[in-house]
């Protein structure tokens, strides 16, 4: 009897055993179902043209190699509301932006470009959030309406080929003049929201320093007032220069240069532009170098520093007038990828190498000399044939 009382109690255990390790079991599927219910999807993804696009938090991220599809007015195609995307990121390879891809994405407030974008498709950018823009190199054409939106700056990069007239609501001057939307007017410029208009960006300088500098890297004019004050220091205070720079090129005025300084509203460029048209060389670095209206500079001298990779050997500096003219313009020194030079007056230059080929003396010595044998050799046949000797006439 005792041992069947025993029995009893040890199956009556086992069961609770069992019992408690299936509730323990089904506690732990709950919770594994509930962690896997509340916890967020990490990206929602998808393709789009030829490339594929991604999500994860707020951030819209377009990669792959070649154009992007495009899409219709008020569709959601982002596998999220459009409204939930604060960044959007389009990858290197990606050449052509979609019409709409991003309209609508009104939280938006950071947008990348990759290097290798060549199209902005219409409305491309339509109703997004205050953003600010800057167009690689890369970019050549800005369809229809791409930019109607609250643009808060832009940068366009030096590779605008085409943009349409209605790309943006307008673009205006600082002085509130509308300007054309034209690739001469955008191109190599900064333009900043200034109230509710999109204005040109005019670079600024501290002239209460005898060093003044201005930063043309972004933004290119350097309006009159402040030209205007750049040239009364430089009047004022003999010690004063002026240095801008535009990205890893540098020009330094000196005080005479800058007191011949146009006063005027002042583009300011200083970049390479290729051989093309210009009667230079192959390998030659072509570069133009303005200040808004000012050419001579009345003895003022100009340091100029610029990025450079060619050849050294032989390499002058060129002068390229209006008509494609060149004149020697004197010597340029190379240092860490640098090149540097000297000049009195700005316009168009080219960094080549112009000296006369080789004359080739010594091969046209032998020609002559070679000419002459044969000369020599017919002459002699000719005497020969005409006076017969006495053992010839024989025969």
């Amino acid at each position: 009897m005792t041992h069947l009382v025993m029995n009893e109690e040890r199956g009556s255990k086992r069961s609770s055993s069992r019992s408690f390790a299936a509730v323990a079991l089904s506690l732990l599927a709950v919770l594994a179902c509930l962690v896997m219910v509340s916890e967020p999807s990490d990206a929602a993804s998808g393709t789009t043209g030829d490339c594929s696009w991604n999500v994860t938090g707020s951030t819209l991220t377009i990669s792959g190699s070649g154009s992007m599809g495009d899409y219709t007015a008020d569709t959601a195609h982002w596998g999220v509301p459009n409204d939930s995307i604060t960044q959007i990121i389009v990858g290197d390879g990606v050449t052509y932006i979609g019409a709409y891809a991003f309209q609508s994405c009104t939280q938006v407030t950071s947008v990348s470009l990759g290097s290798s974008v060549e199209t902005i498709g219409p409305c491309a950018f339509y109703k997004l959030g205050e953003a600010d823009f800057i167009l690689p190199e890369s970019v050549k054409y800005i369809e229809e309406e791409a930019f109607f939106t609250e643009v808060r700056s832009i940068y366009f990069g030096d590779g605008i080929v085409r943009v349409h007239e209605r790309a943006f609501f307008g673009i205006f001057d600082s002085d509130g003049s509308e300007i054309a939307i034209t690739p001469d007017n955008v191109r190599g410029h900064l333009f900043t929201k200034v109230g509710d208009k999109l204005c040109r960006d005019h670079v600024s300088v501290d002239t209460d320093v005898p060093d003044m500098s201005i930063d043309a890297s972004r933004g290119s004019v350097l309006d009159a007032a402040s030209v205007a004050d750049v040239i009364t220091r430089a009047t004022t205070d003999a010690s004063a220069t002026l240095t801008v720079t535009c990205g890893a090129a540098t020009m330094v005025f000196d005080n005479t240069a800058t007191r011949n300084i146009a006063n005027a509203d002042s583009e300011i460029i200083l970049k390479e532009v290729g051989v093309g048209p210009f009667n230079v060389p192959a390998g030659s670095k072509v570069f133009q170098i303005s200040f808004g209206d000012t050419h001579q500079l009345n003895g003022g001298k100009i340091a100029v520093t610029v990025p450079y990779d060619g050849a050294t050997s032989g390499m002058k500096l060129y002068y390229i007038d209006g008509e494609g003219n060149v004149t020697e313009a004197g010597d340029v020194s190379f240092s860490a990828g640098k090149a540097t030079f000297t000049l009195d007056h700005l316009s168009t230059y080219a960094i080549a190498d112009l000296s006369p080929a080789p004359s080739g003396g010594s091969d046209n010595t032998m020609l002559y000399l070679g000419v002459f044998v044969v000369i020599g050799i017919v002459l002699l046949v000719a005497l020969l044939f005409v006076a017969k000797p006495s053992f010839l006439r024989r025969n």
